[in-house]
């Protein structure tokens, strides 16, 4: 049987309330840089399965694809 252990050993549990305080920005900005590029994986991911087609009937813009109902996965170039 294997364990796994976590990468980052994260001690905040560990520190005084002195040391949380100063602690709390840098881990707040951490966080939210994770949670940026988390979003940005997931749009990109997304994304990729969306064709433009799908993308612009959701924003309501006409374009050839469209108008030919193909995907542009589909459609071979001219």
């Amino acid at each position: 049987m294997q364990v796994a252990f976590p990468i980052v050993l994260d001690m905040y549990e560990f520190c005084s309330d002195e040391m949380k305080k100063q602690l709390d920005g840098p881990r707040e900005a951490v966080r939210h840089e994770e949670d940026r590029k988390a979003n940005a994986d997931r749009a990109v991911k997304k994304a990729k399965k969306v064709c433009c087609a799908c993308i612009a009937s959701l924003v309501h813009v006409t374009c050839c694809h469209v108008l030919s109902s193909k995907c542009c996965e589909q459609k071979t170039p001219s």
